[in-house]
């Protein structure tokens, strides 16, 4: 039996250019998940806009540490933003989401030196960062969710676990661990789950003649 539409969510690029390809040519309609595909034009996309996502922790971890007086002496925010690696498009974009609500903010100064981590440097990355700034940090913003325990551990590590105001964006199962255990304030969960049954009903609704909202 053909295949009557397609959910596209790739963890290999070139072998899902060949499935698009093959679905393009096939006339299958195709739902990208998560991705927007360079070079192919689908017929749908469900995705929580990554630079939404880094706007929406960026203000909610600014709320926070306003309602608890995260200030220095000067009345100032300092706010280390991790923007993870150079070669996720997501991560790059989330943290344009955080730098949006940080820069149109006065009382916010943004201490983001460019980083092109992976996971297991975000620990040496954050300590690096609070020794030159000699902890005068407040606002820790993380664009991955798998570089907040490395962030964390170094804000431990610093004497500052109970001062900073962390924020992360993924929701992934260890950072989500540490809020339990009120070790971390917020994450941005984009409900994965979630998108991905919208994204099988739009698919089905397609193949039934439904227009895509």
């Amino acid at each position: 039996e053909r295949v009557q539409a397609l959910v596209y969510t790739p963890s290999d690029a070139q072998a899902a250019s060949d499935v698009l390809r093959d679905a393009e040519a096939a006339g299958v309609p195709v739902i990208a998940l998560d991705t927007i595909p360079k070079n192919f034009s689908v017929d749908g996309i469900v995705m929580v806009p990554p630079v939404y996502a880094g706007e929406i922790a960026a203000t909610v971890a600014l709320e926070h540490a306003r309602r608890r007086r995260r200030v220095n002496v000067e009345g100032v925010t300092n706010a280390l933003v991790i923007e993870g690696s150079w070669q996720s498009d997501a991560d790059r974009d989330v943290a344009r989401g955080f730098y949006n609500i940080l820069d149109a903010d006065p009382t916010v100064r943004g201490l983001s030196p460019p980083s092109t981590l992976t996971p297991t440097e975000a620990f040496q990355f954050v300590s690096r960062e609070l020794n030159s700034y000699a902890g005068n940090v407040q606002l820790l913003l993380v664009a991955s969710t798998d570089y907040v325990p490395g962030a964390l551990l170094a804000a431990r590590t610093h004497g500052l676990a109970d001062w900073l105001i962390s924020a992360g964006v993924g929701a992934g199962a260890e950072a989500c661990r540490l809020i339990n255990e009120n070790a971390h304030d917020y994450e941005m969960d984009g409900r994965p789950a979630e998108r991905a049954t919208l994204a099988v009903r739009v698919a089905r609704g397609l193949v039934d003649g439904e227009p895509v909202a």
